[in-house]
């Protein structure tokens, strides 16, 4: 395998590794659209009178956004941004 096919390998892993990556993303945030969808509802349903109120909505919306961006492992999107940049300049340098 030469220098060049070697780079082309890694390049291409790199790039199917950052769709896989944007899947989960995804994913990541259909669920999160979802369970807010929920709480829309409940927000929605709320009455001054009852237990669960606007206001308790709200914060349980805030508080599952708040986990929602750690899990989305945006460090991994960078580092595999560089690792496709360094694969095409390799392949760049190998023409």
């Amino acid at each position: 395998m030469t220098n060049r096919d070697y780079n082309g390998l890694l390049l291409r892993e790199s790039i199917d590794r950052g769709q896989e990556q944007l899947t989960m993303i995804m994913e990541s945030l259909e669920r999160a659209r979802q369970d807010v969808s929920r709480y829309a509802e409940q927000y929605r349903l709320a009455r001054p009178e009852d237990r669960v109120k606007q206001e308790d909505v709200l914060a349980w919306v805030a508080n599952a956004l708040v986990g929602v961006l750690p899990n989305l492992r945006v460090d991994l999107l960078v580092t595999n941004a560089v690792r496709i940049a360094e694969a095409r300049a390799k392949l760049t340098v190998d023409s």
